[in-house]
């Protein structure tokens, strides 16, 4: 069994590290980076943790073309990524599915987040179980 202190950060079905998660809205953007035993999917909304679930065959699907046809179009100096955060304020930290961002941001293999005004283009594919976060949420962010 595993418990809050053994968490492999690479299952999403592990509960989250319940010292590592006080009360809702009192974390930081970086707190992303630093915190033992998260999930590799997590984002931060006003200060709370929020951990999507696995991405359907529809997601997955519809990211391909986009990020592709993006890949074909962006001049030099931009990249094209795949769920990348963007760190909005010091309590927001959201996933994009597809973002375009300044090449020279995208450099270091150990950046876990881009500035907003290293970001182009920001890309949501919205499913059914992402729908009030994605159309509600984020944009308002």
């Amino acid at each position: 069994m595993t418990t809050p202190e053994t968490v492999d950060p690479g299952d999403r079905r592990a509960p989250a590290p319940h010292a590592a998660w006080p009360a809702a809205g009192t974390r930081r953007a970086e707190d992303l980076d630093r915190l033992p035993g998260l999930p590799r999917r997590v984002e931060l909304l006003d200060g709370t943790p929020n951990f999507p679930g696995p991405r359907n065959l529809f997601h997955t699907r519809a990211l391909r073309p986009v990020g592709t046809s993006l890949l074909a179009a962006v001049p030099a100096g931009w990249d094209v990524l795949h769920g990348m955060t963007v760190r909005l304020g010091p309590r927001d930290r959201p996933e994009v599915d597809v973002v375009v961002v300044r090449a020279e941001a995208a450099e270091a293999p150990d950046v876990t987040f881009f500035a907003p005004e290293d970001v182009l283009l920001a890309v949501e594919v919205v499913s059914p179980d992402s729908r009030s976060r994605d159309r509600g949420v984020k944009p308002r962010k």
